[in-house]
């Protein structure tokens, strides 16, 4: 039996809606492929903006104003306001790659400050 399912936006963004709401107040940590935090950002309450199309795009979120450590960005993860409780996991890309989460250079220096350029979620249809 086939399974051709497509959500409709209505439901895309109901999920999504719900989804930004567990990270109002939460953090994102960016991470090396060793696990090692290079940094922490936290997210406003709410985190993201409406869903259009089933897409978040995270309202500002501020700098991080001192590096953890030095390495390769890879990885992000999102939690929840707890600090604790992790959302997702997504790949890190620099500006323009049109990856969720990107950064002006993924190469981080400990001590160094750090902006996203942009972070975007998209629930599947």
């Amino acid at each position: 039996m086939a399974h051709n399912l497509v959500l409709e936006n209505i439901v895309v963004n109901a999920q999504a809606e719900a989804l930004s709401m567990l990270c109002d107040d939460g953090y994102i940590r960016i991470k090396t492929v060793d696990n090692v935090m290079l940094a922490e950002f936290k997210l406003e309450n709410p985190a993201f903006n409406s869903a259009i199309d089933g897409v978040l795009m995270a309202r500002s979120v501020g700098a991080e104003m001192n590096a953890k450590a030095t390495g390769a960005a890879i990885k992000y993860e999102v939690y929840g306001k707890d600090g604790k409780t992790k959302l997702w996991t997504g790949e890190v890309g620099i500006s323009g790659s049109d990856s969720d989460l990107e950064l002006s250079d993924i190469n981080i220096v400990a001590g160094s400050e750090l902006h996203i350029a942009s972070f975007k979620h998209e629930v599947v249809k």
